[in-house]
């Protein structure tokens, strides 16, 4: 972790463990080349990260980094590489999110389930400080059937974002981030559980073959995920843990282009914009017509800008994933295709986030008509003098000391954060309209209504139902008033705030402060974590040290759990939490205590208070720490900063406020809390002695349950105010017919629409080639055929388990060169499916030699059975059978091992246990009874499953009773027993093996019960003649065993 943080060079490294032998006599036991750097490979090569290489000038892909291009139109067309911008190669780098999700679920899974509980019990909750408590996010996870049956949905959302590292001027990298929105949003937006998914590295606008590569492996692996969620076990019991993804966060919403943060040589943040967005999603630019991602307003040019002011209820028409596929087929309301980034998540699914809509857009939009000569809000001009003032009044506030940003003056607002101009804007928003300096009462009204706006969902912890009830109509009339005063600050960012993020947004999702981008934009300084000097490719090692670092820290963690104090202390150091500010000196409850060095000595007391706490004999403290906030004795704590911290809010509201001083916090050891002793009570002071105030919480007063209405898509819209290209064609004939007595033939069905992606020629397990090879060549004629996202699908799951290849459409008499070139096309790819499934059964077969089954070998045979008979009788269609004289008929193969012995002998079994037989492929053996993809199919009934389970048991000879766990019997009367050895020594030690065998089986007997069953279904059966027709489905059934194993 040290080398890490560092960037240590390979020399240094060599150094300081040649240092190491020479203080302790001898090398260190553990080297970093020889042991340190061989677990760095073995973790990173869980990620299975891919590099691919694009040429800047065409977007034609490269093998190799170094290699000149060989596009015969490329305007680079062989010329070496150079530092140059236009020369440089675009890299991209996929990494799989797999298992870094893994990670951050096993570890916090039973966060994410006890959440879900409280969801789905419905309890009445007025809060809203979490996304996870709005209607948005419940309707998006699991069912409360789902979760009953162990099956869970973890919510993803995603962000893509710019910048340019620091000490690489050279480089610009767009990381593709994605967040656990299931966790508490502390933690969900904790670096160390975000997910890193991919990265492009260049310095031109990334073309669309680029991002398609980019967003390639995501979509193969939700594909996956959606087919084969991922198991875990949770105190005994597995989940079915699937993923979604949820909403997405990006600097697209307000500049509609792509954005590249960067330092310059003064070491200020500067902004550079690519225009990328028609290539990220294809939409227009957010100043062209239809340039809102949310609706379809149209936007009025007015001068050189375009503002957004709905004319009637058509103008907010939401968009949704299925119009912005239609209108990319027919190419209207500016979206013109049908990208990879809107086949994964649409722009209408990217929320409103407060970095860019408000801190960096409205709010220093606002400043600027307060006080520069650039107004574009004349109402709110200050004089020049009154500016003078401001400053001035600006410079006498005394910060917070426990403040996450500090009130700057206006001459900073040029480098300014985002925090730092909201807390200079909750200050001089406020004050400007309370001193009179606005010169027009309705626009001062306008901006005293943004302020509330901004400053109530800001403080996102204390947000409830009632709370945003009542921004909600502070919002509404703000907007009005701007629109009347001056229409044309109603830009993009007016129109995404007041008309979206304040509306359908904040009622269902939750508010643009919650969903801002900048705990996303944080992750780029992780990014940045120190690289050597001689390092020659630095991009990979930016995303190797980003991944091992997290990966390094979860290996920690789960050794400190184990509760080793070295390792304890360790953790503490490397979370910073070994030096506190506050340390407890007195605990008196779980939130309050007295922090060390705060014990008062009676000599320094003055009268009166020496008097009276010499005679009640208490013990006086000039600090007290109550839940993180600390306060202060005016007199007896000193301190060299002009904030205060003695002033404590006592009751009252409205005006009606009492304020008091603390003078000292005494604390009786007899008492369970201490009694607070102040300078008096009385109104509220003048407020300039108020300096740094801050009213205690009060309890919020109960508010009544509303009711949520679901907004049409398709309001009712006065005909003369339908706009001409909406308008629909009147009907003919009866428009009073009555469809149920209606016999004419329905209309023909439309043709099916091309693929978008070679995912959409996957339909129930088969791959439609005739689709797949006519969307490969109009690929590469138009020249977007994308070779690295071509792999990726060849190497997914998804195509990998498909059961069948449909050549229908390809097989015709026609030889026309198209056609020969189609079949070439479908050919090619069936064989890269292939490919791919040997290498992957290469490596599982290399995986099992590593995780078998266990390395016991009992024999199936129906003479190991302990019971003299196994009577099946369940509910039709089952049929009472005995279990031995079926079993009795079934002969091995003796090439086989148990496992697949057991297979074969419980698939005997199923195909007889029905009437009809066949009637056993309507049922599926599943974890926990746990719902299933296939919704046609039943749980096999849990006494149907023990007993087969209990039976195989049996066959393998590990059935007996004395194998049973904290069984006690009778060893001397024991006929199994005794017949283990020869001696008690010996038949001690073989039941001990035994016993660890029947636990070792009892997860494969499930999985070869369940596998043998999965083969059944696959059966065909001839009713006429009564036979089973076998089908091949070994490949991918012993691949997912495995997998789950």
């Amino acid at each position: 972790m040290y080398i890490q943080h560092f960037g240590l060079s390979n020399e240094e490294i060599s150094r300081m463990e040649e240092l190491m032998a020479v203080l302790y006599g001898a090398p260190p036991p553990i080297s970093y080349h020889g042991h340190v750097e061989s677990l760095y490979q073995e973790i990173l090569h869980d990620y299975d990260n891919h590099r691919y290489f694009f040429c800047s000038s065409c977007s034609e892909s490269m093998a190799e980094s170094r290699n000149a291009c060989d596009n015969e139109e490329c305007s680079i067309r062989g010329q070496n590489i150079k530092r140059a911008k236009k020369m440089q190669r675009i890299e991209v780098q996929v990494i799989s999110s797999i298992p870094q999700l893994s990670d951050v679920l096993v570890r916090d899974i039973e966060k994410i389930i006890e959440m879900h509980a409280r969801l789905h019990r419905r309890e009445q909750n007025h809060e809203r400080n979490d996304v996870r408590l709005f209607d948005g996010y419940y309707q998006n996870i699991e069912t409360r059937d789902a979760f009953e049956n162990n099956h869970l949905r973890v919510l993803l959302s995603l962000s893509i974002d710019g910048f340019r590292p620091r000490r690489l001027s050279k480089r610009e990298i767009w990381p593709l981030y994605l967040r656990i929105d299931c966790l508490p949003q502390n933690e969900a937006n904790n670096y160390y559980n975000s997910i890193l998914a991919g990265t492009i590295q260049s310095r031109m606008k990334p073309t669309e073959k680029v991002l398609e590569t980019l967003f390639s492996r995501l979509e193969s692996e939700l594909h996956d995920l959606r087919d084969s969620p991922i198991e875990i076990d949770v105190g005994g019991t597995s989940w079915l843990v699937e993923v979604k993804l949820y909403k997405g966060v990006a600097d697209m919403a307000v500049r509609g282009n792509f954005s590249v943060c960067f330092n310059d040589t003064a070491g200020n943040i500067n902004r550079e914009c690519t225009q990328a967005q028609q290539v990220l999603f294809g939409v227009p630019r957010w100043n062209a017509e239809y340039g809102c991602s949310k609706c379809y307003i149209k936007g009025t040019r007015i001068q050189n800008s375009r503002i957004w002011i709905p004319g009637s209820d058509a103008d907010t028409v939401l968009r949704s994933r299925e119009s912005y596929i239609e209108d990319a087929e027919l190419g209207q309301y500016g979206i013109s295709k049908i990208t990879s980034a809107m086949r994964l998540l649409p722009p209408c699914e990217f929320l409103a986030d407060a970095l860019h809509v408000c801190s960096e857009g409205i709010t220093r939009d606002r400043m600027r008509d307060l006080f520069s000569s650039k107004t574009k809000f004349p109402g709110l001009r200050v004089s020049r003098e009154s500016v003078e003032k401001v400053k001035q009044s600006l410079l006498g506030i005394s910060n917070h000391t426990y403040a996450n940003s500090l009130i700057l003056s206006l001459d900073d607002m040029k480098t300014c954060k985002a925090a730092e101009v909201d807390e200079l804007a909750f200050v001089v928003f406020p004050l400007v309209v309370a001193v009179g300096i606005v010169p027009c009462p309705i626009a001062a009204t306008a901006l005293l209504g943004y302020w509330m706006c901004i400053k109530i969902i800001s403080k996102s912890l204390t947000l409830t139902v009632s709370s945003i009830e009542t921004v909600k109509l502070i919002a509404q009339h703000t907007r009005e008033i701007s629109i009347i005063e001056a229409p044309e600050i109603f830009t993009m960012k007016c129109h995404w705030f007041f008309d979206h993020a304040m509306e359908e947004e904040i009622t269902n999702f939750g508010t643009a402060y919650q969903w801002s981008s900048c705990p996303f934009e944080s992750h780029h300084r992780r990014l940045q974590i120190r690289v050597n000097q001689s390092t020659t490719n630095s991009a990979s090692v930016i995303i190797e040290k980003y991944l091992l670092s997290k990966r390094v820290r979860t290996l920690f963690h789960a050794q400190c759990a184990n509760g080793n104090e070295s390792m304890l202390a360790l953790k503490e150091k490397v979370d910073n939490n070994h030096r506190k500010r506050f340390p407890v000196d007195i605990k008196i409850s779980e939130s309050i205590y007295i922090p060390k060095n705060s014990r008062v000595n009676s000599s320094e007391l003055r009268e009166p208070e020496k008097t009276r706490i010499l005679r009640s004999g208490e013990e006086p403290y000039s600090r007290i720490v109550v839940r993180g906030k600390v306060f202060s004795s005016r007199l007896y704590w000193t301190r060299t900063k002009s904030s205060r911290q003695d002033l404590i809010y006592l009751d009252g509201d409205d005006g009606n406020e009492s304020f008091g001083s603390a003078l000292l916090f005494l604390y009786n050891h007899n008492m369970s809390r201490p009694p607070l002793y102040t300078l008096g009570r009385g109104p509220t002071p003048p407020r300039q002695k108020l300096q740094a105030t801050r009213r205690a919480e009060v309890a919020s007063p109960v508010v009544n349950r509303r009711l949520f209405f679901e907004r049409s898509q398709n309001p009712i819209v006065p005909a003369e105010e339908i706009p001409i290209e909406m308008e629909e064609e009147a009907p003919t004939g009866d428009i009073y017919e009555r469809r149920e007595f209606n016999f004419d033939a329905p209309p023909a069905r439309e043709a099916p629409r091309p693929a978008g992606s070679l995912y959409d020629c996957i339909t129930n397990g088969t791959i439609q080639m005739d689709k797949a090879a006519k969307l490969i060549m109009d690929q590469k004629k138009r020249r977007v055929f994308n070779k690295a996202a071509y792999e990726e699908f060849t190497r997914s799951e998804v195509a990998t388990r498909a059961q069948h290849y449909d050549f229908d459409g390809l097989d015709d008499t026609d030889e026309s060169i198209r056609e020969v070139r189609l079949f070439v096309f479908a050919t090619k790819l069936q064989s890269d499916i292939l490919r791919a499934q040997l290498s992957k059964l290469h490596r599982s077969m290399e995986f099992t030699e590593k995780f078998t089954v266990p390395a016991s070998r009992p024999k199936v045979s129906i003479n190991n059975c302990s019971k003299k008979s196994w009577i099946l009788e369940a509910e039709p269609p089952f049929v009472k059978v005995e279990l031995k004289s079926i079993g009795a008929q079934w002969q091995p193969r003796k090439k086989d091992n148990t496992f697949l012995q057991l297979t074969s002998f419980f698939r005997f079994i199923l195909t007889r246990i029905t009437n009809p037989p066949h009637k056993i492929r309507e049922f599926a053996v599943r974890v926990n009874g746990s719902g299933g993809r296939d919704v046609n199919l039943q749980n096999l009934p849990h006494y149907v499953e023990k007993t087969l389970k209990d039976f195989g048991e049996d066959v393998i000879g590990l059935g007996h009773a004395e194998l049973e766990a904290g069984v006690e019997l009778d060893w001397e009367q024991s006929s199994f027993y005794l017949s283990l050895g020869a001696d008690e020594s010996e038949r001690a030690v073989n039941l001990t093996t035994l016993t660890k065998q029947k636990v070792e089986w009892a997860t494969h007997i499930f999985h070869s019960l369940q596998k043998a069953l999965r083969d059944v279904r696959a059966y065909g059966y001839n009713e006429e003649q009564g036979t089973w027709l076998p089908s091949n489905v070994g490949f991918y059934s012993v691949q997912k065993f495995h997998r789950l194993d």
